[in-house]
């Protein structure tokens, strides 16, 4: 039985992102040091975004840093710095954050791709933007974005093209909401 007092937030579907290590492994990252995914933090940041940026595309609300398992001392241990481990602790959090906040970039990518007729990213990013919108109940923005996906899965860019104006009167209305999130 559940407790009437349960907010209607708490209610609401979270989507994880998948295990970073692993989608770091099948990009070909060798994580068997003691810093595991943390080494990338050091020597490939850009690939630790390229899987956050993966994760939040096919939908994921959450992603875990790859501070999970990383400590001052086990960098330390690895031969970096205090100073050095503790900046590339707090960078695994400002790399989740901003390949997060690339939503509006995502729009606009999407326009040009409509304009090139590059069909296959129009629908990627449709998708991304449904899911990115959906997970914070902007639901105009959201069916907009998914019917953005279907037709452009369809071909039919022309079509997609002409709700893409639709899609960015949406996304203005929704910008607080996102920036709120943001700065949470």
């Amino acid at each position: 039985m559940r407790s009437s007092n349960l907010s209607k937030a708490s209610d609401r579907l979270v989507i994880l992102d998948g295990g970073l290590s692993n989608a770091l492994e099948d990009r070909g990252h060798d994580l068997s040091d003691a810093l595991w995914s943390a080494r990338l933090l050091r020597d490939d940041p850009a690939e630790i975004a390229a899987v956050h940026r993966a994760y939040y595309e096919a939908g994921a609300m959450v992603a875990t840093t790859a501070s999970y398992q990383a400590s001052v001392i086990g960098f330390e241990r690895a031969g970096v710095e205090r100073a050095e481990a503790e900046r590339l602790i707090a960078s695994s959090v400002r790399i989740a954050r901003e390949v997060r906040d690339e939503f509006p970039g995502r729009l606009s990518t999407m326009t040009r791709a409509a304009r090139t007729g590059d069909g296959k990213a129009v629908e990627r990013l449709a998708h991304s933007i449904k899911s990115t919108s959906g997970s914070l109940g902007a639901f105009a923005l959201m069916a907009s974005s998914a019917e953005i996906e279907r037709l452009a899965g369809q071909g039919q860019l022309d079509l997609a093209s002409l709700i893409l104006d639709r899609l960015r009167d949406e996304f203005a209305e929704v910008r607080p909401r996102l920036q709120a999130e943001r700065d949470r």
